[in-house]
């Protein structure tokens, strides 16, 4: 366990020091980390860093190289470099993350600190399990299809196709299972779960920034969380050997990045960051091109055209998109002579077997699924489905109607962005029901939670010294983290091994 701590601890600050190396050069300068949310910065950084060793794994697994020995040096190269460059500006951001946790703690009321406290009880029993415990088996296909490639390739120094999995998994963007594979490589199991922990981290801490954003007050943002960590399509990936976390992260680090953007639209820094991340979201998970391009693709029409940038930046943002898009078809190129694979294929047959993964359910089961939309979401049991939204998103949403207009147009930020995420949802309703799965949308749906965050602070702070009803939302929190995680399922598996 010390060793699998020890591993993931050591290739987490070196995504850090990555990502921070990179900043500057995607347009987020060091003079202006201050003007930032510190743990936006680091999340932003750590998936960064993220972005850059999936590049570095998948050159050196194509040339035959990922051996100990390069992996060691890169790694080390790294975080020297960043001791030398970084470090000063690291601990001064880390610093200031503490002195805003301490600030948001202290400024939450009775009930809500209870609630803050379980939170992060929850996501370090959480990391105690990914530390701990063996992969899940039986419930989901990440141990015999997901963890496979990246154990041929720990163990062989070469990134090869899996026999069998060519043209359904291999031919996809690899992301997930580059950082499994090192991880792998230095270590074992533990350590690649323990990171997928870290990454979940990520994702939260970009969503309660995007809550922050969008105008949403402390009370909201412990909402936020137990929303996200009680949706079962988050905690069942974290320790199950899927990849999923690590493309939803990505997503919400784009989202998170464009509603920055325009808040900071003198000279919209951070522009680049939006278009890496977003190719990076959709290559990692070709579904996201409708849960995190679509949006991001509205929202510049919509706000973009009035700012009018010039011609460079949208060359530099198209260039740093492309990044992640090369690098998918230099493999595929190399592997596979599919250089636009998965999206477009030159092999009528490749793309058919690739295809047929597609669609399983029948147009009756699809039909259902539209007719009992958002319940299906949160209440569903279909094939493949895997996971579910928190019943958090049911019980407050209706609170969104005794929010007063007046507080709506003080957010109109908040209400534009929530509007282009529901026009996603319903897209990707229509277009999905055959292959239905939350996680398929998984960065639109979580975007939904700080509109919903904000109405449920909204009402517990017009509600004055109301007690009783603050109680019951204090227990419907609590309810909803406990009774829709994962943790009853693994404190039993913890027993049981």
């Amino acid at each position: 366990m010390l060793m699998s701590v020890s591993i993931c601890i050591i290739y987490t600050i070196s995504c850090l020091m990555a990502g921070f190396l990179l900043l500057p050069v995607v347009g987020v300068v060091r003079s202006t980390w201050r003007n930032h949310s510190a743990l936006a910065i680091i999340a932003t950084a750590l998936m960064l860093g993220q972005c850059l060793f999936v590049i570095a794994w998948t050159g050196l697994g194509l040339m035959g190289y990922f051996l100990l020995v390069p992996i060691v040096v890169l790694l080390v190269l790294i975080i020297s470099i960043g001791i030398i460059f970084v470090r000063k500006d690291m601990a001064a951001l880390f610093n200031r993350l503490l002195g805003q946790i301490s600030h948001h703690f202290f400024e939450l009321p009775p009930h809500i600190k209870f609630v803050e406290i379980l939170v992060v009880l929850v996501v370090i029993l959480l990391g105690v399990f990914n530390a701990i415990l063996p992969v899940r088996f039986g419930a989901g296909d990440g141990i015999f299809f997901y963890m496979v490639l990246p154990k041929l390739m720990a163990a062989s120094g070469r990134l090869i196709p899996v026999i069998g999995y060519e043209h359904t998994h291999s031919i996809s963007g690899l992301f997930g299972e580059m950082h499994h594979s090192v991880l792998l490589a230095l270590g074992n199991e533990q350590a690649a779960l323990l990171f997928v922990w870290v990454t979940t981290l990520t994702m939260l801490a970009l969503l309660v920034s995007l809550c922050g954003n969008l105008g949403v007050g402390n009370v909201g943002k412990v909402v936020a969380m137990v929303m996200m960590l009680s949706s079962t399509s988050v905690s069942f990936y974290m320790i199950d050997g899927k990849v999923d976390i690590f493309a939803a992260s990505l997503g919400m680090a784009a989202l998170y990045w464009i509603v920055e953007a325009k808040r900071s639209s003198i000279n919209w820094q951070g522009f680049y960051l939006v278009g890496m991340f977003t190719a990076f979201a959709v290559v990692a998970k070709a579904t996201y091109a409708i849960a995190v391009a679509l949006p991001i693709f509205i929202i510049l029409l919509w706000e973009v055209r009035k700012s009018r940038l010039p011609g460079s930046v949208w060359i530099g943002f198209i260039l740093i998109a492309l990044l992640p898009v090369l690098t998918l078809a230099i493999k595929n190129s190399i592997l596979f002579q599919e250089p636009f694979a998965p999206f477009v294929f030159l092999n009528e047959q490749i793309g058919n077997k690739y295809n047929s993964q597609g669609y399983w359910n029948s147009l009756d089961v699809a039909r259902n699924i539209l007719l009992t939309y958002p319940f299906a979401l949160v209440y569903g049991d279909h094939v493949f489905q895997y996971g579910n939204l928190s019943g958090l998103y049911l019980a407050f949403a209706p609170l969104i109607l005794f929010v007063p207009i007046g507080s709506w147009r003080k957010h109109n930020l908040l209400v534009r962005f929530s509007i282009v995420i529901l026009m996603t949802v319903l897209v990707g309703a229509v277009l999905q029901a055959r292959y239905f799965a939350p996680r398929f949308m998984l960065p639109a749906l979580l975007s939904l939670v700080p509109v919903i965050a904000f109405a449920t602070e909204n009402v517990y702070c017009s509600i004055g010294k109301n007690t009783w009803f603050k109680s019951v939302l204090m227990v419907c929190l609590c309810i909803g983290l406990i009774g829709y995680s994962t943790i009853e399922q693994d404190m039993k598996r913890l027993f049981r091994y």
